[in-house]
């Protein structure tokens, strides 16, 4: 994984992480874990309630999916 793309993922799943600590009641609701993970070009970041897609060929981390559960 080049340097780029794993700060990518750490900035990300920080913001989620800090996210959780904001927002009580979502981090309470029983959603399960945050897990990342990466594939073909693309990083994912979310829970059983909601997750996101980004884009990070080229060195540019571009939004590409949002999952609402």
């Amino acid at each position: 994984m080049s340097k780029r793309l794993f700060a990518t993922a750490v900035i990300a799943s920080s913001l989620v992480a800090g996210l959780g600590f904001s927002v009580p009641a979502i981090a309470d609701a029983g959603n399960g874990k945050v897990v990342v993970s990466q594939k073909d070009g693309s990083i994912t970041i979310g829970n059983n309630a909601i997750s996101r897609t980004f884009d990070v060929r080229g060195g540019v981390s571009k939004p590409e999916r949002l999952r609402i559960s």
